[in-house]
């Protein structure tokens, strides 16, 4: 997710739109505009869509294809999209910047600690993305400052072992919500940004979900939508509400039930759901 104003990073499936991670997803303050890149194939493209006109554009290529990828924004200074496959399964470890508001990539000298599709990002804004593969593997921290990358000693749990989706409050803290290690759980893995230390939240989802779509209305709320659930494609909203870490399915749904495809959100004024 490489959103715009707020950061809601994200890394989604895509296989037949799915069936693994498509693509990255972010939006930017200065460009006031959200952005879908990769998925299967694996394909290289990139779409934007103006806030608010929601009108759509091609903007800069990723450096190769690949599906099952991460992203994350630093507001409307840069965004990165990270890992992926380029021929599932095998993973590649790449991470493409692309420089706000003119949409320049280039490729970090320094990838991802191992290659790794199905990364789940999250921004510290103004601070730092985070990349989290698998549960067995830690996580991945590039500072934006100088794009350097440290590995946390905290890994994500269960709940975000493959096919979670995350949503960032700010500076305070990211969440993964969803998953799947055998089974779907309905787990939200937090990572407070103060500490790095993760953590799982009381309140979850409203039932086993993976491959599920992430947005966030910074410093409000993050929503979970769709998913393959326990009890099958859903069409649903979870709502997470910041100040509580309170969860509530909302009465509003998505057009149709689906899962595995990418977010983003225009923060303080609505999210999307592609």
């Amino acid at each position: 997710n490489w959103r715009g104003r707020h950061d809601t990073p994200k890394a989604w499936p895509s296989t037949a739109v799915s069936s693994w991670l498509n693509g990255g997803l972010f939006g930017g303050v200065s460009i006031y505009a959200g952005y879908v890149a990769g998925g299967t194939g694996p394909v290289v493209s990139t779409d934007k869509w103006s806030f608010p006109t929601d009108a759509r554009s091609a903007a800069t290529s990723l450096s190769s294809g690949r599906a099952y990828v991460g992203a994350v924004s630093n507001n409307g200074v840069a965004a990165y999209v990270a890992g992926g496959s380029d021929s599932f399964p095998t993973a590649v470890s790449t991470v493409d910047k692309f420089t706000l508001p003119d949409d320049i990539r280039t490729t970090l000298g320094t990838g991802l600690s191992n290659a790794q599709w199905d990364v789940k990002g999250i921004s510290n804004s103004g601070t730092a993305g985070y990349f989290a593969p698998l549960a067995s593997s830690a996580i991945d921290k590039f500072l934006y400052s100088n794009d350097s990358r440290s590995t946390l000693s905290a890994v994500i749990t269960f709940g975000g072992y493959t096919s979670a989706e995350g949503a960032s409050n700010g500076s305070t803290a990211g969440y993964w919500g969803g998953g799947s290690a055998g089974g779907k759980t309905d787990d939200i893995t937090k990572l407070t940004f103060s500490t790095e230390a993760t953590s799982v939240l009381s309140a979850g989802l409203w039932e086993g979900l993976q491959f599920v779509y992430g947005m966030s209305n910074s410093g409000v709320a993050g929503y979970f939508a769709g998913g393959a659930g326990v009890s099958g494609v859903t069409n649903k909203y979870d709502k997470l509400t910041y100040s509580t870490e309170a969860t509530a399915t909302l009465a509003a749904t998505m057009s149709s039930s689906r899962y595995e495809g990418g977010a983003m959100a225009d923060s303080g004024v609505a999210g999307y759901v592609c």
